[in-house]
């Protein structure tokens, strides 16, 4: 049964049961049908359960679990102010079968157009192979979302307490529901309220935008237990909170993304975590593992090195896949196995004292590349062919010759780059054609500007206007999707705002530009990088021409009206 089709039986069900004149409330609030589903669920499998009263009483009320099922506590509610629905309810006892009920409520979420974090499987399996868990362990989630992770460990470890945690009750509740019906009796819920003492203890603070996973609770633990501990980042302080849940001897480790390892706004906590001993390691992944997000992921390892800190890139396991249309990265089992071997025998130690040296970034690459042996670094303008820049233009001229109908040649300016992709409707029109200002297949364009840089390559002739350059690489020496990504790359930016000039608005020199060093590896590896790199950028392409088409349809709404 597919995903729409499970829908359909838990809308089926509400149809059913709710009268019309409350319908706009479960539709407006998608949980509550799901909460329906569950409650013909439960009559399904408890033949105690004959009132709303014996549903409130004995349906969900599950010894351990510490959390307020306030969304279920509703539903009981609704059948007591509509007895008739609890009536149409028990009609529809044998319409289904337990197994239908429960692939419904496995299968459908509310939650599904959000990233709220949900852990993939290859994160869980290569997690707990980090935290070695064995039997009679205790392990804690410290935001557990929706409890993927819990629900996939609690399945491979029948013998261990599992506890998750999180201050959203509607999370909770439907990770208390999908374990219920899954049949897992060793997971227990809690909201935010006290330190849950663990042996192994896991937190996924790979949630973009921080600050809407904010606990409150956390952030008074930390100010009882840490008081010098900075807390510029939601996410950091999960971590720090799950230090502090670790039991004498245990093991913590976290999923995290770019920004609380390398940005300089995140300076000072990461300061605070290498000069304090607890970060023993950390583990870069390939991007898309996460369904909701294409960013890299990274797996830091807790523990006590005091002068270093270990680092492994790891961003070629991966398996390519697609999950309901979309393309990710899957790490298998094996995979998993095959990243934690890696790290304990062939990752790098970094000293304090270097990370001192680089803001105490915490990306693997932007050691690892500095280290791979038999790597030479050209300066750009050695691989060029040719370098060309924008036609000047003013917005007279621009208004007649730039316009919106077709002809032969796009027009491209800086706006039109965007995360790695040339994004344009504009045509041009004009009779001046200089072929320095002209852009073919494979030349690199590269914004003046570095607020921030913005770099894309060119799939076609275009004319280019205004502060873009355009760089014609040689081919044979280096690919241009290559020097693109590595442009794009963290090292890279670095390199090219070291070379900008200005004092409010920051931009590169064509003089600078020749000067920026590219690390060129031999044609094998580097045509393996190759390949990666035009496989990401033709992944960008498709997600804007996915933005561009719901756009164009969102605009066919309101044209049709």
């Amino acid at each position: 049964m597919s995903a729409n089709k499970y829908e359909m039986l838990i809308d089926e069900i509400v149809e059913y049961v709710v009268p019309k004149d409350s319908k706009d409330k479960f539709i407006s609030q998608k949980p509550y049908n799901n909460y329906i589903c569950y409650f013909l669920w439960v009559l399904k499998t408890n033949n105690e359960i004959k009132t709303y009263d014996d549903m409130e009483e004995k349906g969900y009320r599950r010894e351990g679990d510490k959390f307020p099922p306030l969304g279920l506590d509703d539903i009981v509610i609704f059948f007591i102010e509509n007895n008739g629905s609890w009536d149409r309810l028990l009609e529809l006892k044998d319409k289904y079968t337990v197994k239908e009920l429960a692939d419904a409520l496995l299968n459908v979420s509310y939650f599904d157009n959000y990233n709220m974090g949900d852990v993939p499987l290859g994160i869980t399996n290569l997690v707990n192979e980090i935290l070695g868990i064995s039997d009679n362990d205790s392990v804690l989630e410290v935001d557990c979302a929706r409890g993927a992770y819990l629900f996939d460990t609690g399945i491979k470890n029948g013998n261990c307490t599992i506890a998750g945690f999180n201050d959203n009750y509607m999370e909770l509740t439907e990770a208390f529901i999908k374990e219920e019906v899954s049949g897992i009796k060793n997971i227990r819920l809690y909201e935010y309220d006290e330190f849950l003492f663990s042996d192994k203890v896991f937190i996924n603070a790979n949630i973009s935008g921080d600050e809407r996973r904010h606990c409150s609770t956390i952030d008074y633990a930390l100010r009882d237990e840490k008081e010098d501990f900075p807390r510029d980042s939601v996410n950091w302080s999960k971590c720090m909170y799950g230090i502090l849940s670790q039991n004498e001897g245990g093991r913590t480790v976290a999923v995290m993304n770019s920004r609380e390892l390398t940005l300089k706004s995140f300076k000072d906590v990461r300061k605070y975590f290498c000069e304090n001993g607890y970060i023993e390691g950390v583990i870069a992944l390939a991007d898309k593992i996460y369904e909701n997000t294409w960013i890299n992921s990274y797996i830091v390892i807790f523990g006590k090195e005091k002068n270093s800190v270990k680092f492994l890139d790891a961003t070629d396991m991966y398996e390519a896949a697609r999950i309901k249309g979309k393309r990710i990265n899957v790490i298998t089992e094996e995979m998993a196995k095959q990243i934690f071997n890696m790290y304990k025998n062939e990752g790098i130690y970094i000293s304090l004292e270097e990370l001192e040296q680089n803001d105490y970034s915490l990306n693997p690459i932007r050691y690892i590349t500095s280290l791979v042996p038999g790597v030479k670094k050209v300066k750009l303008g050695d691989l060029l062919e040719e370098l060309g820049r924008g036609m000047t233009i003013n917005a007279a001229k621009a208004d007649e010759c730039i316009t919106d109908t077709y002809s032969k040649m796009r027009c491209v300016s800086q706006s039109s780059i965007s995360e790695g992709v040339v994004i344009t409707d504009k045509f041009y029109h004009g009779n001046k054609v200089n072929s320095n200002n002209v852009a073919v297949y494979g030349d690199i364009l590269l914004s003046k500007s570095c607020s921030p840089v913005k770099v894309a390559v060119s799939k076609e002739i275009c004319m280019v206007v205004g502060n873009v350059y355009i760089l014609r690489i040689n081919k044979d020496l280096v690919f241009p999707e290559y020097v693109k990504c590595f442009l794009e790359s963290e090292q890279g930016q670095e390199i090219i705002n070291s070379l900008t000039s200005g004092s409010d608005t920051k931009y590169i020199t064509v003089e600078n530009i020749k000067n920026i060093e590219i690390p060129v590896y031999e044609k094998e590896k580097q045509r393996e990088l190759n390949i990666k790199a035009e496989e990401m950028v033709s992944q960008l392409e498709e997600y804007y021409s996915m933005i561009i088409e719901k756009k164009q349809e969102i605009n066919a709404l309101f044209t049709r009206m």
